[in-house]
């Protein structure tokens, strides 16, 4: 037997359907395509994008989304029914974008002439481009507002960094003044010792005394200088107790005074009725100048005045400007406060009744 003949081979792909030509003769183009290439696109791109979009409305999303009237690669060609009479326009709508010479095209099924047609996508036209320029005028906006918002926050941070950065300096300046004071501080201290020792061993007891009381000033400072966040109730109840030694030797009645007065302080500072009412309430009461008069002359100016103050729980606040200059001593406070740092508020409660109860019995004797 014969061998079996080869299987035929496979039909090549259809191609997409070609634009229509340019019309010749006597054809003329469909109203649709028409109005397009009246509205400055080309026959070929106006025929294109009824096709594909099957109406004038159609045509023309199809032609914005496709600037060069050409179809996006791998887009699917247009059924060979929806030519360019589209939506009953006018023509015989076989898809070839143009209408025999015979065919008016005027109206169409739509009942519209050629000029209401053109007048129609003219407006429409307009429509989207106002449309556009709105939406293009919202993103600009968008994205300005973005850009401000970007430049606000980068401005902040920025501020931010620059107050971190100058809050670092302030510190290391005033960790730089204290360090230096504190030095000053412990200098004068060892002095005044050897000066205490050679008084006891001539026998000078006034001087002794001058100087013990100097010393126990001393020593207050240094241990504000030296306090730490740990709380050591047996080193402050030495401090109480120098302090109230060297009053106690001091002639007349300024050393009862310095008590008396110290005392008030501590018990105002702790009245519920008054300190301890609340923050602003109480303010008041838990911070007192350190230049003012009645202070200076009744207690920080008396020997061992200013000691006793601390050791019945108030802390020196120090003059920011007077420590980054090097200003040391008494010269740099500012203030006293109840319960300052290093203290908190309990342990300055702590501390102030101690020093009451250690008062009262002084001023009893």
């Amino acid at each position: 037997p014969a061998p079996a003949a080869p299987a035929p081979a496979p039909a090549a792909p259809a191609p997409a359907p070609a634009a229509p030509a340019p019309p010749a003769g006597g054809e003329r183009l469909f109203p649709n395509v028409q109005a397009l290439v009246d509205m400055g696109f080309g026959v070929e791109a106006a025929s294109l994008a009824i096709g594909y979009g099957g109406s004038l409305e159609g045509a023309l999303d199809w032609l914005e989304a496709r600037p060069d009237g050409k179809p996006l690669p791998g887009e699917a060609a247009p059924d060979a029914g929806d030519g360019a009479g589209g939506d009953g326009d006018g023509g015989d709508g076989d898809g070839d974008g143009y209408e025999d010479d015979g065919a008016e095209g005027g109206g169409g099924a739509s009942g519209l002439s050629l000029a209401e047609r053109k007048a129609r996508v003219q407006r429409l036209i307009a429509e989207k481009k106002a449309a556009k320029a709105a939406e293009e005028k919202e993103a600009a906006k968008a994205r300005e507002l973005a850009r401000r918002e970007a430049g606000q926050r980068a401005a902040e941070a920025e501020a931010a960094r620059a107050a971190a950065a100058k809050e670092v300096e302030r510190r290391e300046r005033q960790r730089d003044a204290q360090a230096a004071a504190k030095r000053k501080l412990i200098a004068r201290l060892q002095v005044v010792q050897d000066q205490l020792e050679r008084a006891k061993a001539s026998g000078h007891a006034d001087k002794v005394a001058e100087l013990e009381a100097k010393i126990a000033a001393l020593q207050g400072g240094h241990e504000h200088h030296a306090a730490s966040g740990k709380f050591d109730p047996a080193a402050w109840q030495a401090r109480l107790e120098r302090a109230m030694g060297v009053l106690s030797k001091l002639d007349g009645e300024r050393g009862r005074t310095a008590m008396a007065t110290v005392k008030a302080l501590v018990s105002n500072a702790m009245d519920p009725a008054k300190g301890g009412a609340g923050e602003e309430a109480g303010a008041k009461f838990r911070r007192v100048k350190a230049d003012k008069p009645a202070l200076r002359s009744r207690v920080t100016d008396v020997p061992g005045g200013r000691p006793l103050l601390m050791a019945a729980g108030w802390a020196a606040e120090f003059s920011a400007e007077a420590e980054a200059a090097g200003v040391s001593g008494a010269a740099a406070v500012d203030a006293f406060v109840f319960g300052g740092a290093p203290l908190t508020a309990e342990q300055a409660a702590r501390l102030g009744r101690a020093a009451i109860e250690a008062i009262d019995a002084a001023l009893a004797k």
